[in-house]
């Protein structure tokens, strides 16, 4: 799928905000920690609020997460 010039614009901004977002935002990077509760799949060993922390501080799964959020705040605006 090949999406415009003016897409890709609105996308980077989207993401752009986000991260800005992030910085400040403790409930979005609780739902970050969820997020990776959620997907880690084995990957990593997320044992206990600690290294829940340094997982989410390191930015593991963080794109993911990221994309995961746009899409679903876009899917809210859709309907």
């Amino acid at each position: 799928m090949s999406l415009d010039y003016q897409t890709m614009s609105y996308i980077e901004s989207l993401f752009d905000e986000f991260d800005a977002k992030y910085d400040s935002d403790y409930a979005l990077q609780d739902l970050h920690m969820e997020y990776i509760m959620e997907n880690c799949h084995g990957e990593r060993v997320i044992c206990n609020g600690d290294s829940l922390i340094v997982a989410q501080e390191e930015g593991y799964l963080y794109e993911e997460f990221r994309e995961d959020y746009i899409q679903k705040q876009l899917q809210l605006i859709a309907v």
